[in-house]
């Protein structure tokens, strides 16, 4: 112990306590007693030694005090003679001098080795990632040329006999503006021509899975993408039109040839990939297991939710990890935090302020279509987008619940119906900015992020609480009045989660990408202005 002031005491030995000593001697006492005891007591301790075997074919364990010379009895034997000399060294020493078994210290090898560690990762780190991300993408993507691409060429890796490479012409037309997109947004100089063009290439994918038959997957790529889109957008009003760096032309065909080589790397794998296949598809049975297992027919929503559901309690993990990055990014310092929170303040009074004044002055007829119209700029209002957000936002809201509850059966679930909520709650705050979108939706994105995740966590240990695994699904068909026979899955409880989840990620990136860049931007005008003012 370190006393407060002064040099620190040198430890002081003392004799182990009752407690540390009478463990294991009270298990070495058992053992001794037991083993002497085995061949009588072997009815009672025969479901334990059961279980040593393993295999159908081995032979049947007995219970015996002697087997004969044998290896276990040599390790017991050698056992009793370090345990003799230890005693012997011990009794010769005083008690606060510890005796030396090694000349290496275990405590210090493990502190060296952990610092080397640490030390390895940092220059590790700092040899490979400089701070440029051209680099840094530039050696992910000749890893990946240089693993799997020797790996096939070396083993040989065999090439399928027949390459499939359309069923329609409309997916070879969808194929060639993915890939005249993708061209030019390799060769745009501005920001956000770059992200749309890239955005084509994401639609042009969920087009293709459409093509396919997967609107499942489809719909979320499509989801998936405009989020992406608004977020980009949304940052791009903090960075300039256009690209900073100006490359030469050798780094442009070094960058040309490394993205050809890595798609021409990924395009062989996938096709030999394809024609390696020695097993039959996992998926064959599948469609007829999701609806023993999950009750469902949605395939994809009932591997998310039932058969891979510890992946994606993980995966909410992250996503609360990644809401939580996101606002740390612009919330950064304390004022701004003040800022959020009076600001959610006055979204939750708002009705009542608008009562009170009610009396005062009249309420514009503009006001009508959406709370707090009234606290924007007029020259940044949009009229239009207002009235088409105030006739679409509950018809989206009425969807993503609809996706919610019919996820498990048709294409939807809680990951798609959190992102059509967050996607008109994204629409509010571009009818109305900030005051709009505390006003639509007044809760702080943390409650929605936590609640989400408890009760994802509640569904995986209710099942436990009667005796069944974690997160396993129970199926029950309830009659109700006016409606008939419900399908009732409990694995719906999880999916909610998923859904406060995601709506409650939305509602923080609109906060700090949305509203909290804004209020930066205005406060770089003020203090703008302010600088003129004085100079003036």
């Amino acid at each position: 112990a370190r006393p407060p002031v002064g040099k620190p005491k040198p430890p002081r030995w003392h004799a182990p306590t009752w407690i540390l000593v009478g463990v294991p001697v009270l298990l070495s006492l058992a053992g001794l007693v037991l083993g002497l005891t085995s061949t009588a007591l072997e009815t009672l301790l025969a479901p334990h030694t059961e279980t040593v075997v393993h295999r159908a074919d081995a032979d049947p364990v007995h219970l015996g005090l002697w087997h004969g010379f044998t290896l276990p009895l040599a390790v017991s034997a050698g056992i009793w003679v370090l345990g003799a000399t230890w005693w012997w060294l011990q009794s010769r020493r005083p008690v606060e001098v510890p005796v030396p078994l090694s000349p290496f210290d275990a405590g210090r090898t493990y502190h060296h080795v952990m610092r080397g560690l640490d030390r390895l990762a940092l220059e590790t780190t700092g040899f490979m990632q400089r701070g440029s991300l051209p680099v840094l993408l530039g050696t992910i993507f000749a890893v990946l040329v240089l693993l799997p691409g020797v790996t096939m060429v070396v083993k040989g890796a065999p090439w399928p006999e027949e390459v499939h490479l359309s069923d329609s012409a409309a997916q070879l037309a969808t194929g060639a503006i993915v890939v005249v997109a993708a061209y030019l947004a390799t060769r745009a100089r501005r920001r956000l021509r770059a992200v749309f063009l890239v955005s084509v290439t994401g639609y042009g994918t969920a087009l293709l899975f459409l093509f396919h038959g997967a609107p499942d997957l489809a719909l979320t790529q499509v989801l998936v993408e405009t989020v992406v889109l608004v977020v980009l957008v949304l940052v791009l009003r903090r960075l300039s039109g256009r690209f900073p760096d100006d490359p030469t032309r050798m780094t442009r065909r070094v960058r040309a040839l490394l993205g050809v080589t890595v798609a021409t790397v990924v395009g062989v794998a996938t096709a030999v990939a394809g024609g390696s296949r020695v097993q039959e598809p996992a998926a064959a049975d599948l469609a007829s297991r999701a609806v023993d297992y999950g009750g469902g027919l949605n395939i994809v929503n009932v591997i998310l939710v039932d058969v891979r559901a510890w992946d994606t309690m993980g995966e909410l993990s992250v996503v609360l990890a990644t809401a939580t990055g996101v606002a740390s990014l612009v919330f950064l310092r304390d004022e701004n935090l003040l800022r959020a929170a009076q600001g959610l303040l006055r979204s939750r009074n708002l009705r009542e302020r608008l009562k009170q004044e009610s009396d005062e002055e009249e309420v514009p007829s503009s006001r009508l279509w959406i709370a707090d119209t009234h606290l924007v700029d007029p020259y940044r209002r949009s009229t239009i987008l207002e009235i088409v957000t105030h006739l679409i936002f509950h018809t989206i809201v009425l969807w993503s619940v609809y996706l919610l509850f019919t996820g498990h059966n048709q294409p939807g679930g809680g990951f798609a119906a959190g992102i059509v909520a967050g996607l008109a709650l994204c629409l509010r705050y571009l009818a109305g900015y900030g005051a709009e979108l505390r006003a639509a939706l007044p809760v702080r994105p943390a409650s929605l992020l936590g609640t989400g995740l408890f009760i994802a966590a509640g569904s995986a240990v209710l099942p436990m609480l009667f005796g069944s695994p974690p997160l396993r699904t129970w199926i029950a068909d309830v009659h109700v009045p006016l409606l008939g026979e419900v399908h009732v899955v409990t694995s719906l409880l999880f999916d909610i989660g998923v859904f406060l989840v995601v709506v409650g990620l939305m509602l923080d990136i609109l906060r700090s990408l949305g509203s909290g860049i804004d209020d930066q931007i205005r406060d770089e005008e003020e203090r703008a202005a302010a600088r003129e003012e004085a100079q003036r």
